[in-house]
C-alpha cells in the first residue's frame, strides 16, 4: 500500500478543490493500491468533504483541531512572524509522525499535480535517511544556459536565512512540497521544529527552514522531475520560446501559479482535471463572474494611472525596469528607481504626494512590498499600483491567473 498525505486549511472554502485535483492526478496515473490521508482543521466544510470522498471514497481524514486543540498558541509562542504569510497547514507535515501509524509516507503540497505513476516515487529507497526531498538548486533535468538559469533559480531570488548565514549549504537546501518521510526516524519532529523557530526568529519559512536545519545533511536528494515549479518552467519556456507536450513529473504550482494557457502542459492538465472534478460547475461560474469584476477594476486602475497629474515613482528590480517603463511610459517629472533604493527613501518620496507604480517578478515579493507600504498608510489602487495585475505573459511577466484561481 502506498501512503500519500496532504495538509489542508481552507478558510474560504475554495482551496479543497486543489487537493482533490492532486488526488485525481495520482489515481488516474497509477494502478497501485493507494491510501490518501488528509490532515485538516475545522475549515474543511461538509460540502468539500463530500466532494473529496467523491474523488476517492477511501480517504482518511484527521481533524487537527480535535487532536491538537492548542496548536495555534504553541505555534505563535515559537514563530514570531505573521501567520497570514503561511497557513497553519504548512506545519501539519511536521505533525505527520504523531498522527499516522505507518512506517513511510509521501507528503505532497496541495498545489501539486502528479503526472507520473506515484509508485516511482514510493519505490525510492530511503535507507537510513529520515526523508527524501528535492534540492531547490535542482531546477530541471536538462542543461540550462547560464543567463537563463539566473532568471529562474528560485533559491537565489528568494533569500533564505539559513543559506545566507552558512548554516545550510545552498546546494543542500531543499523544498518541502514533495517529501518521502521515514516516520520511524522522525519522533519529536514537531517539538524540534518549534525549538528551532524559537532560537532562530529570523527564519520565515515555518516548515521548510526547520526541516532543512535538521536534515540538510541527512536526506536522499530527489531528481528534479519529482518537484518542478510551474512558474520556473513557464518562465523557461517564455525565455527560450519553446513548448513541452509531455512530461513524467510532479508539477508544483507554488504561489498559486495555476493558469489557463492550453499551450502550457501543466495548465492543460489542471484544466482537464478541474473539468472532470466535482468542483467543475461552481468553479467555472465563479470564473465568469470574476472575469467581469476584474475587467472593471483594471479599467479603473488604468484611469487612475493615466489621469494622475503629479510625479509618479517607478519601482522595480533592475531586470524589470525596462518592462515597466515600456508598458507604462514615464513623464519627464517621474522618478525611476530600482530595488537598491531603500524602503525608507521610497516612503519619504511617497509622502510628497506621489504615487508608486511597482513591478516584481514573484507574487510573494509583491505581497510583502504592499504590506510594508500599507503599514505606512499607502494603499493599493490609491497610492500604490501593482502592475503585475495589468501586464500580460507576452510582456515577459509570468502572472499565470493567480487572482482568477483564488476565486474559483
Amino acid at each position: 500500500m502506498i501512503h500519500v498525505c496532504y495538509g489542508l486549511m481552507d478558510r474560504d472554502g475554495r482551496y479543497s478543490k486543489f487537493v482533490g485535483l492532486s488526488i485525481m492526478s495520482i489515481l488516474q496515473n497509477s494502478q497501485s493500491p493507494i491510501q490518501i490521508h488528509i490532515l485538516h482543521d475545522s475549515t474543511l466544510s461538509n460540502e468539500n468533504l463530500k466532494k473529496l470522498l467523491a474523488v476517492d471514497p477511501t480517504i482518511k481524514f484527521y481533524n487537527i483541531d480535535d487532536r491538537f486543540p492548542n496548536l495555534d498558541e504553541r505555534i505563535q509562542k515559537s514563530y514570531r512572524h505573521s501567520l497570514k504569510t503561511w497557513s497553519n497547514a504548512a506545519v501539519y507535515r511536521l505533525l505527520i509522525p504523531e498522527i499516522l501509524d505507518v512506517e513511510k509516507v509521501i507528503y505532497l503540497d496541495c498545489d501539486t499535480i502528479v503526472n507520473l505513476d506515484i509508485l516511482e516515487l514510493w519505490q525510492i529507497d530511503l535507507g537510513n535517511y529520515p526523508i527524501a526531498a528535492k534540492p531547490e538548486s535542482r531546477i530541471f533535468t536538462f542543461e540550462i544556459p547560464p543567463e537563463i538559469y539566473q532568471r529562474i533559480d528560485y533559491s537565489k531570488t528568494s533569500p533564505k536565512f539559513l543559506i545566507e548565514h552558512g548554516i545550510v549549504n545552498r546546494e543542500d537546501y531543499f523544498n518541502s512540497g514533495v517529501l518521502i518521510l521515514n516516520l520511524k526516524m522522525l519522533d519529536g519532529l514537531f517539538d524540534s521544529s518549534l525549538e528551532f523557530l524559537r532560537n532562530h526568529p529570523e527564519c520565515i519559512y515555518i516548515d521548510q527552514d526547520p526541516l532543512n536545519f535538521l536534515f540538510s545533511k541527512l536526506y536522499v536528494k530527489l531528481e528534479s522531475h519529482f518537484d518542478i515549479f510551474t512558474w520556473q518552467l513557464r518562465k523557461f519556456l517564455q525565455l527560450t520560446n519553446s513548448t513541452i507536450e509531455s512530461g513524467d513529473c510532479i508539477f508544483h504550482f507554488g504561489g498559486m501559479d495555476y493558469g489557463f494557457d492550453r499551450n502550457f502542459l501543466p495548465d492543460r492538465l489542471f484544466m482537464q482535471l478541474l473539468f472532470k472534478s466535482p468542483w467543475a460547475l461552481d468553479s467555472f461560474k465563479n470564473l465568469f463572474d470574476y472575469a467581469i469584476e476584474t475587467a472593471d477594476k483594471s479599467k479603473l486602475r488604468y484611469q487612475k494611472l493615466i489621469n494622475f497629474s503629479g510625479s509618479r515613482i517607478y519601482f522595480a528590480p533592475k531586470n524589470l525596469i525596462e518592462t515597466l517603463t515600456e508598458s507604462f511610459p514615464p513623464n519627464q517629472n517621474d522618478l525611476i528607481l530600482d530595488t537598491d533604493t531603500s524602503i525608507d527613501e521610497l516612503i519619504e518620496l511617497l509622502a510628497e504626494n506621489r504615487i508608486c507604480i511597482f513591478l516584481f517578478e514573484f507574487a510573494k515579493q509583491s505581497q510583502i512590498f504592499r504590506e510594508i507600504l500599507e503599514s505606512h498608510g499607502f494603499f493599493e489602487d490609491e497610492t500604490i499600483f501593482d502592475t503585475m495585475k495589468l501586464l500580460t505573459k507576452s510582456q515577459g511577466i509570468s502572472t499565470g491567473t493567480r487572482n482568477f484561481v483564488r476565486r474559483i
